[in-house]
């Protein structure tokens, strides 16, 4: 007990005086709620640290429309709060709206007021999301259950805080599909209908769960099915237009942008990734094979698992990765491949005792993941004032709202 309280008081100090110090020390012991604490603070403190300058990135158009929107506050949110809720709206989805607002009306418009907030958002829902991984009776400090917890952190790591919509209504997804699938809390499917209020092609999302709900039952033969379903994504290039004149205006207007505008043309011709030297491309999809990979070892593990619950979740999860396969040729459905990698995550820790055979496999991913994180690292240092990582939490906050 004096040990815990002894760590606990190292944990509190470190995130006060150098939070960068206190996320890592955190580490050591990930089913503490201390340790929550200091993670969800660095997270904080990052998002009151993005400097949105560097113009190719989602932050500096965030910061824009945040700086113009500040200008009549109240009126611009009236605005798009009728236009959201009329049957012809345009407006895809208003959370990110309704941070504007709150960061005009109160902080005076300061961007990393607005990421702050952001990062409020992003880090509860993923934190609530990996305390199903580290608190779990099977987890502990070895490094084939930490690398494990490294994998589930950069399926969606927190630089994303960064983009502002999709990623963050990705953990309160993985969050609420935790609730409802493990731990049978029905009343979350009201949270996932709110997804689309933070990002609209979480429309497209419901779709995907409320199949993989129904299907999960079928463990056995779904393993074929998203085999196949690698082979199959020029179908549902053929079958979208033909859906389209049945939805709703908001709803043809998102599908016309992810599938016949010129930016997706653009994204499907592959022009951007022809700017992409070879070497990079199959370096950044190493990762991608490899969570294949992992998932395949679940199916073929799957008769050794403890409980029928976890042969389920893996029915829903092949079932939704199916969907995300068949439609991955529209290039921004690509992303929700990712909400896949904790589901997957959560089933190898649970079933660590079975999984653990395969532990030469998973001390490999720092290799796998080595280029993808040194990019990221350097975007990190682009975009995130150099405070983050030297100075203390006071500092960062009073340089936020000061």
């Amino acid at each position: 007990m004096k040990r815990n309280n002894q760590d606990n008081g190292i944990k509190l100090i470190l995130s006060i005086i150098y939070p960068l110090g206190g996320f890592f020390y955190s580490w050591k012991n990930l089913k503490s709620n201390s340790s929550y604490w200091a993670i969800f603070l660095f997270l904080v403190c990052y998002g009151f640290c993005l400097n949105a300058v560097y113009e190719p990135e989602d932050s500096f158009r965030y910061a824009q429309e945040l700086h113009t929107f500040s200008m009549n506050a109240k009126s611009n949110w009236n605005m798009v709060v009728k236009d959201f809720f009329s049957s012809e709206s345009t407006t895809k989805d208003i959370f990110v709206y309704a941070l504007y607002y709150i960061s005009s009306t109160f902080f005076g418009g300061s961007p990393r007021v607005f990421f702050g907030l952001v990062a409020i958002v992003f880090g509860y829902f993923f934190l609530h999301s990996f305390r199903y991984i580290t608190f779990d009776s099977d987890y502990n400090n070895s490094v084939f259950y930490i690398l494990l917890a490294v994998i589930f952190l950069l399926s969606n790591p927190f630089y994303n805080i960064s983009s502002v919509r999709f990623w963050t209504a990705a953990w309160i997804a993985v969050y609420a599909m935790f609730q409802i699938l493990l731990s049978g809390n029905k009343r979350y499917l009201l949270l996932l209908l709110c997804l689309p209020f933070v990002h609209g092609s979480y429309y497209v999302f419901w779709l995907f769960f409320i199949i993989g709900f129904f299907a999960r039952h079928f463990y056995k033969a779904l393993p074929y099915v998203f085999f196949i379903s690698f082979f199959i994504t020029d179908v549902a290039l053929q079958i979208i237009p033909d859906i389209t004149d049945y939805l709703p205006p908001f709803l043809q207007n998102m599908v016309w942008a992810y599938t016949e505008s010129e930016t997706a043309l653009s994204r499907m011709s592959d022009e951007e990734a022809e700017s992409t030297a070879l070497y990079a491309r199959i370096l950044m999809a190493l990762p991608k094979y490899f969570h294949i990979i992992m998932i395949f070892m679940l199916v073929r593990s799957q008769k050794f698992f403890k409980d029928n619950k976890s042969r389920e979740f893996l029915g829903f999860l092949l079932a939704y990765g199916s969907l995300v396969n068949f439609s991955s040729i529209i290039p921004s459905m690509l992303r929700f491949w990712h909400l896949i990698i904790p589901l997957y995550i959560y089933i190898w820790v649970h079933n660590g005792k079975v999984m653990f055979r395969y532990k030469s496999f998973v001390y490999l991913y720092p290799i796998i993941a080595l280029y993808p994180t040194f990019r990221v690292l350097r975007y990190l240092f682009w975009t995130t004032d150099p405070i983050l990582y030297f100075s203390n939490t006071i500092h960062i906050i009073l340089k936020a709202f000061l």
